[in-house]
């Protein structure tokens, strides 16, 4: 499901203008005040947020990415003739509106902090009028002069409450809001980072039940905390609740979306829980045909339990999933999209209560194609405890998919090592199993799972190998790999045995 957030009156009250990521990315939407008609007015990959509309409501000013880093725009109420009115490398957003619609407002850090600057609504004559080495932002105009709005208290915690209590702390780059412990806060939208640098966390850092609490609380909320696009923001130290028994499954984006085209995120000791939808935590790639792609986010010592779809997705180059323990997953435990140069280390991968249908997957070519240069799984441990998992590890393209013989394209991966991990439990299914890579190193790890399955036939009429603890399909697998490996017959294997 999307986010629409911001809303913002036209001045005769008969439009609302919006966030809103329903078309894949956050763009700027106008509806009529019953909510009907919404319309997208940017129409734009970037980034487009902070819409205010003109006194007269024939324009609209906002904040755009779209040139490579954050300016003032300008367009008409209905979208079109959308103009840039500054061009600085530095940051400029917010924009204001003076009474009389000749003035605009905006704060900009291009002399180094936050300062207010005011110029034409044409963009001419761009003047800074504060000079003070503190943060100012977020001006407003009164009858003959600006002001700034009073920031919230910043002393004291956050208390119970909804998403709007938190997402009024996150208002400016660097802004950093604390929740009290033990507080609860009803999501119906997403507690958002709208800008660098903004950090989420529970006073104290507890790492127990003492966490104060995200927890869905409408059929219609699917994704609790939204993190895309924004560098160096840090999530840590609470409890994030999907609330899945309570609202069911659901379609729609992760539970935790990070990634986009924003680098070092950090997500850190949370408790993610219930996850109503396909993954918990999302390290997701950008949409804009890669020229952007997020690089160098840390998910780790965090807790993921009892999740409706997959724990960890990461396409970010250079991602950190550490130590983490991941359990009852209904899917995957974490998957690898690509993500070149990225570390999976330390991780407890568990079926306690119920079966998990795979612990670590590098399977899937979407975003690298294939190409896993770099990606390090090491020292991780999954145990089939107490209920099924259907494949440990799987690496290579037709251990999930069949192909079939007439396909002339090439579904080889490359470049990944895996190392030091050990497998647990009574109820494994294949183990390290591996079809189709090249350069690939498997070595060190160890079995010590009972592994089990009756397979039956799947692609082209083959009947898959048993499984056991290491496979591969010899002729498809070029590499280094440890003695153990036998070859096998592997393609969607992990989809053709009975548990």
């Amino acid at each position: 499901n999307a986010s629409d957030l911001y809303p913002g009156w036209s001045p005769d009250g008969s439009k609302i203008t919006f966030e809103s990521d329903r078309d894949g990315n956050f763009e700027i939407y106008v509806m009529n005040a019953d909510g009907s008609s919404p319309m997208n007015l940017t129409h734009n990959p970037a980034h487009d947020e902070h819409a205010r509309w003109s006194p007269r409501g024939n324009k609209i000013a906002f904040s755009s990415d779209r040139d490579g880093n954050s300016e003032i725009y300008v367009m008409r109420s209905d979208g079109s003739r959308q103009t840039r009115l500054t061009d600085d490398p530095g940051v400029d957003y917010g924009p204001a509106w003076s009474p009389d619609a000749e003035s605009i407002a905006f704060a900009t850090n291009r002399d180094g902090n936050f300062e207010i600057y005011v110029m034409q609504s044409d963009g001419t004559q761009q003047t800074r009028v504060t000079n003070d080495p503190g943060y100012d932002a977020d001006p407003t105009w009164a009858r003959t002069q600006f002001q700034t709005v009073p920031p919230p208290d910043l002393t004291r915690c956050v208390p119970s409450g909804t998403q709007d209590d938190i997402n009024a702390r996150l208002r400016q780059p660097g802004d950093v809001a604390v929740l009290c412990a033990g507080a609860i806060f009803e999501l119906t939208s997403p507690v958002a980072f709208i800008a660098d640098g903004q950090q989420v966390h529970t006073e104290g850092f507890p790492t127990d039940d003492r966490r104060a609490r995200l927890r869905l609380a409408s059929p219609s909320a699917v994704m609790a905390v939204y993190m895309l696009n924004r560098s160096n923001v840090v999530l840590s130290n609470v409890i994030v609740d999907g609330n899945q028994p309570n609202l069911g499954p659901a379609q729609g984006q992760a539970l935790v979306l990070a990634g986009g085209f924003g680098s070092g995120e950090v997500i850190r000791d949370i408790k993610a829980i219930e996850s109503r939808s396909w993954a918990t935590i999302q390290l997701f790639e950008s949409l804009d045909g890669g020229v952007s792609r997020c690089t160098n986010p840390v998910v780790e010592n965090s807790e993921i339990r009892s999740a409706f779809g997959s724990g960890i997705a990461l396409a970010c180059t250079n991602s950190v999933v550490r130590n983490n323990t991941i359990t009852d997953i209904g899917a995957v435990g974490i998957i690898i999209f690509g993500a070149p140069g990225s570390l999976v280390e330390g991780n407890i991968l568990r079926a306690e209560t119920r079966g998990m249908f795979s612990g670590i997957n590098m399977v899937d070519p979407i975003v690298y194609n294939g190409n896993y240069t770099g990606v390090r799984v090491h020292a991780n441990v999954i145990d089939a405890a107490g209920g099924t998992i259907r494949l440990a590890v799987g690496m290579g393209y037709r251990i999930w998919f069949c192909v079939d013989p007439n396909d002339p394209a090439d579904y080889t991966f490359f470049g990944a090592t895996v190392t030091d991990n050990i497998l647990r439990g009574e109820h494994m299914g294949y183990g390290f199993a591996v079809d189709g890579v090249r350069d690939w190193t498997v070595t060190g790890n160890q079995d010590f799972a009972t592994h089990s399955g009756t397979p039956f036939a799947i692609c082209n009429g083959q009947v898959p190998s048993p499984p056991a603890g290491f496979q591969f399909h010899q002729v498809r697998a070029q590499g280094t790999f440890q003695p153990e490996f036998v070859d096998a017959i592997l393609e969607s294997a992990v989809w053709a045995i009975n548990d």
